[in-house]
C-alpha cells in the first residue's frame, strides 16, 4: 500500500470508505492496480510483494505466524 501510494501521490481507495468493510476486503486480498506511468521497477516488486504476501501462503508467511496456526 505505501509503495502503490507513493506511485500514485493519494492514498489507495480514496473512493471508498475507510470503514471495516474496506479493512475485511484487504485482508481477504485486495489491491489496488498498479496505476500508468509507475516504473517498471517498482510495478515489478509491488507485485512481487503482492504475491509473496497474498493470504493464504503459508510457504511465505511470517515463522511467528506459522507456528501461531499450527499449534493444536
Amino acid at each position: 500500500m505505501i509503495m502503490w501510494m507513493l506511485s500514485a501521490g493519494i492514498r489507495p481507495y480514496n473512493d471508498k470508505p475507510h470503514d471495516k468493510q474496506l479493512v475485511q476486503q484487504i485482508c481477504s486480498g485486495l489491491r489496488p492496480n498498479v496505476i500508468n506511468g509507475t516504473p517498471p521497477v517498482f510495478a515489478r516488486l509491488m507485485n512481487t510483494l503482492e504475491t509473496k504476501w497474498a493470504p493464504g501462503n503459508k510457504r511465505n508467511a511470517p515463522e511467528d505466524e506459522r507456528r501461531r496456526k499450527e499449534r493444536p
